[in-house]
């Protein structure tokens, strides 16, 4: 074989590796007026990412200080109004200084008010698996108007309308930094929303695009218009001026059952939300594994405790508040809030049956009474060992001046854990492979009697257990305060239901339900 031809083809061989192998980086194009909106999630979206994966470049109206983007800002901003030809210089502003780094491959319009439905690595493997554009295609009912604005100088088979949010390739970014023809759009209100996608089709691109349909849902950046009928969406979670209006709806708050939704939907990313809307901090890709769950009152002190060092928690913090303040007490601190009368069993079932697909997306449960006494790393501390050990169920041990209720909770010296066949209703941490079991056999009638017993019932009957699935931790203790510590009066448990009548409640349902174990029956197999 010929030498000049071996070299030929290595040559290829080679220019085709190199190429498979070329950087492949996305242009994050933000457009704002004068912030990101929630910006700190914004930080923790691109957190511990290879910055050889991305590019940020901001165009903003107002110059305010950025907390954590401000080195991404253009140095060269123009003047821009709303609805205007200004918007086109922008946004090709933005574009022409990304296509400087050769590396760009896609190139992302955001909003100040954007945010993304998915986790930075599932939006980079979506657009650099194929070299396609994508626009949220409109109407095309207000073609015929556009029409007569840009005719003769635009074919009518080449106009079209789209959202300004769309994504473009780099032949895309390139070709529209390059077209000289803009004069025809400067007396067009939101010129934006028609030069990108028009000027493509001008130049034959429509095979490479994906046209979406202006549905919130089918969209890469969702929008809730009114007459989308957006899902799970209420009034209190937006600014909304009725079903006529034609504006998108802003939120100042989202719903776990609609964050949840869009997280699970086509969608990359969201618009119209309020700086610091309140819910986003839920959005699957930052939630943690771990969820903590209390019913909390006006009389606790739960925030000063579980959330002494908040920033370095390993869990979610979801509350449900009884009290009877009527401003949203305690929602500025929490993760999930919502405001319902009931136990702490009760209402942990209430969510469970409300936003269940939600719930399933934590590995395990902290289902804890408010008044318990311990600090954020005591809580990691409680979940990592559940981890660690493969545990089903497992409650701290309580030491000091605790309200001691069964012997065997007591706090032991020398020892990590005990193994047990019991974990007492105040504090138990339950595994994701047994909180169906569980919640399965619970009845909202029990108020807290005997549901430590009906859960010790199930797990010791569940397929595969063994003396190592239930553990009391001696390593790190809390305090169970007794009600004198507390202010005294009546225990809230009690108010809400009288004791007696709970203990009867616990008698017909373990009776209906063939319950076996009794607290006669607890037992220690084993320490570590």
């Amino acid at each position: 074989m010929n030498i000049t031809f071996i070299i030929l083809i290595l040559i290829i061989i080679s220019l085709y590796i190199r190429h498979r192998n070329k950087k492949k980086k996305i242009a994050f194009c933000f457009l704002i007026y004068d912030k990101i909106h929630n910006e700190e999630l914004w930080y923790r979206f691109f957190k511990n990412i290879d910055p050889n994966k991305y590019n940020i470049y901001i165009h903003y109206k107002i110059n305010t200080p950025l907390k954590y983007f401000e080195q991404y800002k253009l140095n060269n901003p123009i003047p821009t109004e709303y609805g205007d030809i200004s918007l086109v210089k922008a946004h090709r502003l933005l574009f022409r200084e990304a296509l400087k780094d050769k590396d760009n491959y896609k190139f992302i319009n955001v909003s100040n008010s954007c945010f993304p439905m998915k986790s930075f690595n599932h939006i980079y493997n979506e657009l650099t698996k194929d070299n396609k554009g994508h626009f949220i295609q409109q109407s095309r009912l207000m073609i015929d108007h556009i029409f007569k604005e840009l005719a003769p100088d635009i074919p009518k088979k080449y106009i079209n309308k789209s959202s300004q949010w769309f994504i473009l390739n780099r032949e895309h970014a390139i070709i529209v930094t390059q077209q000289k023809i803009i004069n025809n759009y400067i007396d067009m209100f939101a010129p934006e929303e028609v030069f990108f996608i028009t000027t493509l089709f001008q130049h034959g691109k429509q095979n490479t695009l994906t046209l979406s349909p202006n549905i919130s849902d089918k969209a890469t950046t969702y929008t809730c218009w009114p007459d989308n009928n957006c899902k799970y969406i209420s009034s209190e979670d937006s600014q909304y001026n009725g079903p006529n209006h034609k504006s998108p709806r802003n939120y100042i708050s989202i719903s776990p059952d609609e964050l949840y939704y869009l997280n699970k939907s086509k969608c990359l990313f969201g618009r119209k939300f309020a700086d610091n809307c309140y819910g986003l901090q839920n959005s699957l890709f930052l939630k943690k594994k771990n969820l903590v769950f209390s019913s909390v009152g006006d009389k606790t002190n739960f925030i000063n405790n579980w959330l002494s060092h908040k920033n370095e928690k390993n869990f979610d913090l979801w509350v449900i508040y009884y009290g009877k303040n009527t401003s949203d007490l305690y929602k500025d601190d929490v993760d999930y809030w919502e405001r319902r009368k009931g136990s702490k069993m009760q209402n942990f079932h209430y969510i469970w049956n409300k936003y269940r697909d939600l719930i399933l997306t934590y590995d395990r449960f902290f289902i804890l009474d408010d008044d318990i006494e311990f600090n954020t790393y005591d809580i990691n501390e409680y979940f990592r060992i559940s981890k660690q050990y493969n545990l089903w169920m497992l409650q701290p041990s309580f030491h000091g001046d605790s309200k001691i209720s069964h012997k065997i909770t007591k706090k032991q010296n020398n020892s990590l854990l005990r193994y047990s066949n019991f974990v007492e209703i105040n504090t138990p941490l339950i595994s994701k492979e047994v909180i169906t079991d569980i919640m399965k056999m619970y009845c909202p009638s029990l108020t807290g009697w005997g549901i430590d017993c009906m859960m010790s019932h199930i797990l010791i009957n569940k397929k595969g257990f063994n003396t190592k699935k239930i553990a009391i931790l001696d390593k790190v203790s809390c305090v169970n305060p007794d009600e004198d510590k507390k202010g005294g009066g009546q225990r809230e448990i009690v108010l809400l239901q009288p004791n007696i009548v709970r203990q009867e409640k616990w008698q017909y349902f373990k009776q209906k339900n063939k319950i076996t174990f009794d607290i006669d029956q607890i037992k220690q197999y084993g320490s570590i």
